[in-house]
């Protein structure tokens, strides 16, 4: 954490240099050095000294751990095995892991309002639950709620949004610094793209899905610990819709203040498209992650059962749409500019595409969200029963 901090500063530092035309970081210095030939100067000599930090760093490196040095070679294992399976969520726990990135002990702001609620009827789930009509995750199969005569609770918005709070208040410092980093990066591929240089918005829409990941760390986390909802009557699907509302407004406000701390550099003009465009894109970010989080790795039977044209668009999907989604997120920006070279309002017009894209797109994605269990279940009965195992009007192989 301790280097990657010192890495931010440094780069931090060059970007400075490069936008206010000035020559104070020990890069700079270090690329006049390179540059010596057109012109030379003598500070350019200051940036002779990073050359001797990994000379430094290998005299440094005798005093390491062997063990803590095989168990960080063990987890680079893992996270190129789980790679190759396009697993995102392990190998950003992966990841963390060999960064010592930990939660806080103490939140960075305590949530008031504390204290255990219940959230259910204890009486609907003495009556569902023990007599076995729902399924482990509370959610009942695609279209026999009614059959069954019982319907479980919603959960409440409130405890959950809390509880999104409470995890997202311990991030530690470094996560923080990321995401303001890939959301300053997003805002400046903006600028970028508006200022014609329409392939930033490929780099910005990266950088948005990648924020996304850090931002809907609630629902990764209850995802990572799936016996919590099967202690609940409540439907799985909607307790992970209501964990993505708190990461869209996370990203939304760090997107906002990232913006309004470059308009100095932007125009009026730039800034209100911005601020058209910070929701939308948040929204979006949000779903390309949600879906690379819950999906996770194909399991073997999963790969078996289907064709290779089957299972190599399927794979595409998995790798293409998540990112996708950040990406769509910024083509508003490249109408708005169109608009603006028209003589039209350009506010209006990237107000307008990115409700519709934001709208249609993010649509299907919740949909699948909060009805992901319900249609599994229902495709595998559909399945099952053409297979000649059951019928589709059985509950048992809705359940199976």
């Amino acid at each position: 954490m301790v280097a990657g901090l010192l890495a931010l500063l440094v780069v931090s530092w060059s970007v400075f240099d490069l936008v206010r035309g000035l020559g104070t970081s020990p890069l700079t210095r270090l690329g006049g050095l390179a540059l010596s030939p057109l012109g030379f100067r003598s500070l350019d000599l200051l940036g002779a000294g990073l050359v001797l930090l990994p000379l430094l760093g290998m005299a440094v490196v005798g005093g390491s751990s062997l063990e803590a040095s095989e168990r960080r070679a063990a987890l680079v294992g893992q996270m190129r095995f789980a790679a190759t399976l396009q697993d995102v969520r392990t190998v950003l726990v992966l990841r963390r892991q060999l960064a010592q990135e930990r939660p806080r002990s103490r939140p960075w702001i305590r949530i008031p309002g504390g204290g255990r609620r219940a959230l259910v009827k204890c009486d609907w789930a003495a009556g569902a639950v023990s007599s076995g009509t729902a399924s482990p995750t509370g959610a009942y199969p695609l279209g026999q709620g009614r059959r069954y005569g019982a319907k479980p609770p919603r959960p409440r918005p409130a405890a959950v949004t809390r509880r999104s709070f409470e995890g997202l208040s311990r991030w530690p410092l470094g996560r923080i610094a990321r995401l303001l980093v890939l959301e300053a990066v997003a805002v400046g591929c903006g600028i970028g793209a508006w200022n014609g240089t329409a392939s930033l918005v490929a780099v910005g829409g990266i950088a948005l899905y990648l924020a996304g990941l850090d931002a809907v760390e609630p629902l990764a986390q209850e995802l990572d610990h799936p016996d919590r909802l099967t202690t609940l009557p409540h439907q799985a699907g909607q307790v992970r819709l209501l964990l993505l509302v708190v990461p869209v407004v996370v990203l939304a406000v760090s997107g906002s203040a990232v913006l309004a701390a470059a308009s100095a550099l932007v125009g009026p003009e730039v800034f209100e498209v911005g601020l058209a465009l910070v929701l939308p894109a948040s929204l979006l970010a949000c779903c390309g992650a949600a879906v690379s989080t819950m999906r996770g790795a194909d399991t073997p039977v999963d790969s078996a059962a289907l064709t290779p044209e089957i299972a190599g668009m399927r794979t595409g999907f998995r790798v293409v749409f998540p990112p996708a989604c950040g990406i769509v997120a910024l083509i508003p920006v490249l109408i708005a500019e169109r608009a603006a070279s028209r003589g039209s309002d350009p506010v209006s017009a990237a107000t307008s595409s990115s409700t519709l894209i934001a709208a249609g797109l993010a649509f299907f994605v919740l949909a699948w969200v909060r009805y992901r269990e319900e249609l599994g279940a229902f495709l595998a009965a559909a399945g099952e029963a053409g297979r000649g195992g059951g019928s589709a009007a059985d509950p048992s192989a809705a359940d199976g």
